[in-house]
């Protein structure tokens, strides 16, 4: 953990190291916990991050639905995972960082790509059939895909919600 309160001048508070996070990919925080995806055992693992100097492992969560992951987002108390393989977004509650538990998943089409969350609405990117999804997760527990039908049709690339509008990457211009 990296102290960056002096930009010229940054300095290390404390660094966490563990085999089992030899294969880490992606990192999200929400205070006092940092949840890490680690691809080479397919979980998402929970460091309490409360106390630099001393970090430690409170928890990890595995399920066959979870494998992958290209994204992660918190929004509340659901850690949201886009998978490359299967092709899930996945809702995970992490209201008790001790214990993580499968909220639902769905379909998220082929391979998902980027992650964007806002007012109960995930949206995501396929390079199956270039297409944007939108996702209602105002309920956690009972994800539904809203739209994969769009105007155009880009090529492939990722996607960033802003207000009323989704940038859409497109690779082929």
């Amino acid at each position: 953990m990296i102290d960056i309160t002096n930009t010229a001048s940054p300095s290390t508070l404390g660094t966490f190291t563990d085999a089992g996070l030899d294969d880490a990919s992606i990192v999200v925080v929400k205070h006092p916990y940092a949840y890490i995806s680690v691809n080479g055992i397919d979980a998402v693992v929970v460091v309490d991050i409360s106390n630099p100097a001393s970090m430690s492992i409170v928890d990890s969560f595995t399920d066959a639905e979870f494998d992958h992951p290209n994204s992660f987002v918190i929004e509340g108390d659901v850690l949201y995972a886009l998978n490359i393989v299967p092709h899930r977004l996945l809702a995970i509650d992490i209201s008790d960082p001790t214990y993580l538990s499968l909220l639902d998943s769905i379909d998220a089409a082929n391979p998902g790509r980027g992650l964007s969350i806002e007012n109960g609405y995930a949206y995501s990117f396929s390079n199956n059939d270039n297409r944007p999804r939108i996702f209602d997760i105002s309920d956690p527990s009972n994800i539904t895909q809203i739209t994969s039908t769009w105007p155009t049709t880009p090529a492939s690339g990722n996607l960033k919600k802003w207000q009323i509008y989704l940038f859409v990457i497109d690779k082929n211009t």
